[in-house]
């Protein structure tokens, strides 16, 4: 698992192990060698690999093993290329479980995918979908049958994007909201951490002691919630053990969880 940001002037040879990268990035010189079903770069936060690269009208270009390839229309230098891992929401009710940000928008001729077989877990029963990002509008680019022999899938683009999704699934809807947490600064369940909630943009989480007074309010809730009160009088105090009564409010698609959560000092 990797804890700080990385620069690696040279490549990346994968051997064995996957490697999280979690919420950081590795800024990539060179290209990865070998990466495969089970050895690869994940992230389980927000952390993307970057690789910056030279892109000439007309010639296809494949940086390293990121997973894409593509030919521009036109000519641009230096051209930042980010392949992230996180779920991105479009306009429907769909994620992207992969995307590709560049730095500048480009006028493509035609790009490209390449991806492990475990991805295919998130795609459609029969289709793989390219989803491009336009002016803050996903459009979809191209579908495939699910015939992926060599793990490969081409399109003709013919437009402008600086976003793309390797494939499209529904959010996940279903989340895990543990029974307590221990807020004793030890480093570990120090917050009221929910699974999955990453997957939605407006959350709220409002809760209330065992006599039914407010003692926390966050209209914008992110998975830091560390025992203490956020209202009234006790104002950043820490709040005793005990039980309290959740509201959990998913904006996104309006739909509340409730129900009781322990904490422990």
């Amino acid at each position: 698992s990797v804890n700080t940001d990385v620069n690696v002037n040279g490549d990346i040879t994968m051997q064995s192990g996957i490697t999280d990268i979690t919420n950081y990035n590795i800024t990539l010189g060179g290209v990865i060698i070998d990466e495969r079903e089970e050895s690869r770069i994940t992230a389980s936060g927000n952390g993307e690999i970057i690789k910056t690269v030279t892109l000439v009208s007309g010639a296809s270009v494949v940086p390293g093993n990121m997973g894409l390839g593509f030919t521009p229309e036109e000519n641009y230098n230096d051209m930042e290329i980010r392949r992230g891992h996180q779920p991105k929401t479009k306009e429907s009710d769909e994620s992207i479980n992969r995307y590709f940000s560049f730095s500048n928008t480009v006028l493509f001729n035609k790009i490209s995918f390449h991806y492990f077989n475990a991805e295919l877990n998130f795609l459609n029963e029969e289709e793989l979908e390219i989803w491009g990002d336009e002016s803050n509008i996903w459009k979809l680019t191209g579908t495939s049958t699910k015939d992926f022999t060599d793990n490969i899938f081409t399109v003709d683009v013919n437009s402008s994007y600086d976003l793309f999704s390797l494939f499209s699934t529904e959010i996940q809807t279903e989340l895990f909201i543990p029974e307590g947490f221990s807020p004793n600064g030890n480093g570990f369940n120090d917050v009221f951490y929910i699974n999955g909630l990453d997957t939605y943009d407006n959350v709220s989480l409002v809760i209330y002691n065992r006599w039914g007074n407010l003692v926390y309010k966050e209209s914008n809730y992110q998975n830091d919630w560390d025992g203490k009160a956020k209202v009234n009088m006790s104002l950043g105090d820490e709040l005793p053990a005990g039980t309290y009564y959740y509201v959990l409010h998913i904006k996104d698609i309006d739909k509340k969880h409730v129900g009781y959560i322990y904490l422990t000092r």
